[in-house]
C-alpha cells in the first residue's frame, strides 16, 4: 500500500486495514478450531504464560491509546491539510490495531494449547478492541469539540 497523500486517502487505507484486521480474527477463530494442537503448547504453565502476556499487551494497549494515541490525533486534528501529521496519525493508529489483534493471537495460542472454552475471551477482546478503533474522519479542532466524526 503506497503511503497516503491527503486525508482522505489515509482514512480510506485505515478503513482497508481495520476491515483486514476484523476479519483476520473470524479466521484466527476458524483456524484455531480447524487445525490440530501443536504438542509444544502444552507445557506446564503455557495457559499462565499466554495469559500473562496477554495482559501486558492489554496494559500496552491502554497506554498506547492514553498516552501516544491523543497527542498524533490532536496533531492531525490542528494540521488537518499536513500530510506528515496525518500519516503519523494513521501510523500511531496502526500500532494500536496490531496490539488489539495479538489479543486473538493469544487466544489461538491458548486453543491449540487444548483449552478451546478459555479462548474464547481473547477472541472477544480482540474483536471488540478492533471495534473501537474504526478509523472516524478527522476534523480541524476549531470546527468541533470532540474532533471526529463518523
Amino acid at each position: 500500500m503506497a503511503p497516503p497523500k491527503t486525508k482522505e486517502e489515509a482514512l480510506q487505507q485505515m478503513r482497508l486495514i481495520w476491515l483486514a484486521f476484523l476479519v483476520s480474527v473470524l479466521l484466527y477463530l476458524y483456524i484455531g478450531y480447524a487445525m490440530p494442537p501443536f504438542p509444544w503448547l502444552e507445557f506446564r504453565h503455557a495457559q499462565a504464560t499466554i495469559s500473562v502476556l496477554s495482559v501486558l499487551d492489554l496494559v500496552n494497549f491502554v497506554w498506547f491509546r492514553v498516552k501516544r494515541f491523543p497527542s498524533a490525533l490532536q496533531s492531525a486534528q490542528a494540521q488537518p491539510q499536513d500530510i506528515h501529521a496525518i500519516r503519523r496519525w494513521m501510523i500511531e493508529w496502526i500500532i494500536l490495531i496490531t496490539l488489539a489483534e495479538a489479543e486473538a493471537l493469544f487466544g489461538i495460542l491458548i486453543q491449540w494449547g487444548q483449552n478451546s472454552q478459555e479462548a474464547i475471551p481473547f477472541y472477544a477482546l480482540s474483536f471488540v478492541l478492533l471495534l473501537s478503533l474504526w478509523p472516524r474522519q478527522i476534523v480541524a479542532s476549531g470546527n468541533r469539540t470532540s474532533g471526529y466524526t463518523s
